[in-house]
């Protein structure tokens, strides 16, 4: 059952800004890449978080990454590479203790019930064999005569080459905590093989050698394969096949490229996936071949390798798997590169501040206007009535009165001064009324700056994603395939 969170989700303090440059510490970017490391566990991407996480304890040799490293090998089902996880964090478990350390004995206990101890034996072989090749789905294992080999439950392939014999390729079936020996007779003569590389971009293809099955994309080595003219195919259920004949030569060696194409008359019953992806104007590609169109896939059920990027951004790469009907969303988040990032908070954070410049600033002018418009509206209130007291003197009865004669030069000099300072007062206005424009015309560019502006801390590794900060009690959590729980782990 996958169970959806990260394996070991902790709380921390800040991460700068700054670390996202070219030249942070290792410290800082073990940070980045545990964080890294969560975000594609929680969106499923076991080989994704497992390399972050990889890169992140090569950095910094956390306990806290390393029981992280081991949790992400059993979701992968790898449970010899869990186990060999667990040991070594078992061994040295540093600020790991109580909870967390009991789940990690409990899970070894688990992962151990995984696996099988497969012992290989030689059958009509004279003393000591020389020159012995073991090699198991395609990966060489050293040393692997006369000891339990740990291989996981299922299907494995075998393939042991010793010096003046004939090589011999099988596959072994073998369930959990089991214990048994697997004899290959070895026939005498000159070795008649060479290596032929597979490399077929469609994962989950079947590898046929003149019709028989000798294993699955991708191989992660080349097949020894008897010299001679042999046909190699690659098929999967919703394409169409793709083969070549090579020429095997003796202890040569070959690449046959062979990449099967999608099956028209099978896509009506193809499952499909749709992608939500973090950024725009992103390019898909899907077994490495460019995919136009809608986000929305139609593919054969089964595992497709996917691939998405984006200028600026890191290349996303991770297996999916489509379902056999109906359609699967996959959430898939593109992480900016160092540079990207850096012009990123750059801009933002310079468009916030002038947007809050701008809004308050505006806001200032605002009041700043509006008090002097009611400042001078007592100010001309105040002209007005000794405009009007000046002017009642020149009525009947006034001390300016003159029956229709010229006034005298006091009372004419006075109303002049008082038109004026009415008309001067008025004409204040004007520029309270510019001030108070102004100020609403800044503020609302400020909102627009604000409104319009991205987020500086998108980019930014969420807080809880951060085993590396110096808190005195951490919230935490930790997870296994089957179950969950939360904890709390001291200072380290």
């Amino acid at each position: 059952m996958r169970f959806y969170g990260a394996p070991a989700v902790l709380c921390a303090l800040f991460i700068t800004t700054s670390a996202f440059g070219a030249d942070k510490d290792p410290k800082q970017e073990a940070r980045d890449r545990f964080a890294r490391g969560v975000q594609l566990f929680n969106e499923n991407d076991n080989q994704g978080a497992l390399a972050e996480f990889l890169e992140a304890y090569r950095l910094s040799a956390h306990p806290l990454v390393l029981y992280n490293i081991g949790l992400t090998y059993a979701a992968m089902r790898h449970p010899v590479k869990a186990v060999s996880t667990f040991e070594k964090l078992l061994k040295a478990p540093g600020s790991v203790a109580g909870e967390r350390l009991e789940r990690a004995r409990s899970e070894l206990k688990r992962q151990q019930a995984r696996i099988a101890q497969i012992t290989l034996r030689l059958d009509d072989v004279e003393g000591t064999p020389a020159g012995v090749r073991v090699e198991v789905d395609g990966a060489v294992i050293p040393k692997a005569l006369g000891k339990p080999l740990p291989l996981s439950v299922g299907a494995h392939f075998i393939t042991v080459s010793v010096d003046g014999y004939r090589s011999v390729r099988r596959e072994v079936i073998v369930a959990g905590a089991t214990r048994r020996t697997e004899t290959f007779r070895m026939e005498r003569g000159a070795d008649q093989s060479g290596l032929v590389r597979v490399v077929c971009p469609v994962p989950g293809a079947d590898v046929f050698v003149d019709d028989k099955r000798v294993g699955r994309t991708p191989l992660v080595s080349p097949l020894l394969l008897q010299a001679g003219s042999r046909r190699v195919e690659v098929r999967r259920k919703g394409y169409r096949s793709a083969g070549q004949t090579v020429d095997v030569t003796v202890r040569g060696s070959g690449e046959v490229n062979l990449t099967p194409t999608l099956d028209p008359s099978q896509a009506a019953s193809n499952g499909g996936v749709r992608l939500d992806i973090s950024e725009p104007n992103a390019v898909i590609y899907v077994n490495g071949a460019a995919h136009t169109g809608t986000a929305t896939l139609k593919l054969p059920s089964g595992a497709h390798r996917l691939r998405v990027e984006r200028s600026g951004f890191e290349s996303y790469t991770r297996n999916i798997v489509v379902p056999e009907t109906g359609t699967r969303s996959i959430a898939i988040t593109l992480l900016p590169t160092p540079e990207y990032r850096a012009d990123y908070v750059s801009r933002t954070t310079s468009q916030r501040t002038w947007g809050y410049t701008a809004l308050f600033g505006g806001a200032a002018i605002v009041v700043g206007s509006s008090a002097f418009l009611f400042w001078n509206a007592g100010q001309i209130s105040d002209a007005e009535d000794r405009f009007a007291a000046v002017e009642r003197t020149f009525s009947t009865g006034g001390d300016c009165f003159t029956g229709g004669g010229k006034p005298s030069n006091e009372c004419q000099t006075e109303l002049d001064l008082a038109v004026d300072d009415l008309d001067a007062k008025r004409g204040r206005t004007v520029f309270g009324w510019i001030g108070f424009g102004t100020g609403v015309a800044v503020s609302a560019l400020g909102v627009y700056l604000l409104a319009t502006n991205d987020d500086p801390d998108r980019y930014e590794p969420k807080l809880k994603d951060d085993p590396y900060a110096r808190l005195r009690v951490i919230p935490t959590g930790w997870m296994d395939a089957s179950s969950g729980g939360v904890g709390l782990l001291g200072r380290f």
